[in-house]
């Protein structure tokens, strides 16, 4: 019954996407959740590692480092635009129900996870 109403559901909005909205059915949303989703594994195995053992850090992986916080801040972005189901099964695909819901949700551990605090703070040289 609940697969019934998500498919009548995405049928019914299928009719009426709006334009600059991702949703959730996309594929290249699918495939931009893994891409971060391997940035994150990358991002909680190396940090620790750094933090514990690196004094000096190379370049390539500043480089590294400044690739991955521009992907999240692209996430952030995307996350203002990407359509989403409620526990109901209800697609909500207003703007202002989706940045109230990210605003309120997970924007402030994802915009904290991208701050500079080592440029700001210093490299504690």
């Amino acid at each position: 019954m609940i697969q019934f109403r998500v498919i009548m559901n995405a049928k019914l909005q299928e009719q009426s996407k709006k334009s600059f909205m991702i949703y959730p059915n996309n594929s290249y949303k699918k495939c931009w959740d893994i891409i971060v989703t391997f940035a994150l594994l990358f991002t909680c195995c190396v940090t620790p590692y750094r933090f514990a053992f690196v004094q000096e850090e190379p370049q390539g992986w500043l480089i590294i480092n400044a690739f991955i916080d521009l992907m999240f801040l692209a996430d952030i972005i995307f996350c203002f635009i990407s359509a989403y189901y409620t526990e109901e099964f209800l697609l909500i695909d207003e703007r202002k129900e989706i940045a109230k819901n990210y605003a309120t949700g997970w924007f402030f551990i994802d915009t904290l996870a991208i701050f500079p605090f080592e440029q700001i703070l210093g490299s504690g040289s």
